[in-house]
């Protein structure tokens, strides 16, 4: 009978501990999920960072553009330099108009 005894006894011990690693593998898993997520949820905020900052800086080209093109009715009426550098100014955003297209 004592043989019996220790058998059930051991036997008993196993399961138990085949539960404790049942459930450390659940408590890892569940980790590794959060992780898991925690990692996707990054990756849509920078999206969304990213997504914004683009608009903010096609709504500044786009603002740019209309200021510019409202100087262009001064044009006649500025010094020399003050063309040249108009000049300058449309060129660089004739790019940018492109840009905006897009």
């Amino acid at each position: 009978m004592t043989t019996e005894t220790n058998l059930k006894k051991q036997n008993q011990l196993l399961r138990n501990r085949l539960k404790q690693q049942q459930s450390m593998i659940d408590s890892w898993k569940s980790i590794q999920n959060t992780m898991r997520y925690q990692r996707v949820l990054k990756q849509q905020a920078d999206v969304s960072l990213a997504k914004n900052s683009l608009e903010r800086q096609k709504a500044f080209l786009k603002k740019t553009n209309e200021l510019v093109d409202d100087l262009g009715w001064e044009r006649d009426r500025m010094s020399e330099s003050g063309k040249e550098c108009y000049d300058k100014l449309c060129k660089l955003l004739k790019a940018s108009r492109l840009d905006l297209k897009k």
